[in-house]
């Protein structure tokens, strides 16, 4: 005689097992789906031109299925933000390999972070464009962008104090700047004069980073 709720015996269990994760494959895959061809569109049209319905539609799947897994397109620009993010940490680490704060070293970095804008720019300004459509997202950049300088020795060898957070401040302040600039030289096609502003933000980020190194 069976009885209500009896256990399930291990073939059962091992079926709703499979079933289960067959599942959380699928919900991984709509996921990632839904973010490539996010990226792929931010890139293309640009976030603002870019819809919840576009992205949907390039995923194969519908704007319902969208909301399941992200409450807006700034969700998705958040990922883009911690993907850049990743780049950006490291190379501000390699300040932390400078040896002597030269003129000629602090170019030579400049450089190696010029490089990692060129992989990374066309989703930088896909998110600084979600940053005007979104208050809260633009409000999240500043205190996300000290954390990223927490981790460089540079810093970490600091007392705890006004020093410290004048050299965090400068730091990210550098940050901004050099996403702007590196964008205007761009724009420039690296003429002589794009070539002069590094040159002489490389003098600038120097003495605003290393005065005692002047």
């Amino acid at each position: 005689m069976s009885t209500t709720g009896a256990a399930r015996n291990p073939k059962q269990e091992s079926e709703v097992a499979e079933i289960q994760s067959l599942r959380s494959q699928l919900k991984r895959l709509t996921k990632e789906r839904l973010i490539s061809s996010a990226v792929e569109l931010f890139a293309k049209n640009g976030f603002r031109a870019t819809s919840v319905g576009d992205i949907a539609k390039a995923a194969g799947t519908t704007p319902t299925t969208f909301y399941r897994y992200f409450s807006s397109k700034s969700d998705i620009a958040r990922l883009l933000q911690d993907h850049i993010n990743v780049d950006v940490k490291s190379t501000f680490e390699r300040l932390d390999d400078v040896k002597r704060p030269t003129k000629q070293a602090i170019r030579g970095w400049l450089d190696q972070y010029d490089q990692m804008w060129q992989r990374n720019h066309v989703l930088c300004e896909a998110f600084w464009e979600a940053t005007n459509t979104d208050p809260q997202l633009a409000a999240e950049l500043v205190p996300i962008t000290y954390r990223l300088t927490e981790s460089m020795k540079l810093v970490q060898s600091l007392a705890e104090g006004e020093s410290k957070t004048k050299f965090q401040t400068r730091l990210v302040l550098m940050y901004l700047l050099m996403d702007r600039l590196l964008y205007l030289v761009t724009i420039q096609q690296r003429n002589p004069n794009g070539l002069r502003m590094l040159d002489e933000f490389s003098e600038i980020l120097r003495s605003a980073l290393f005065p005692n190194d002047t």
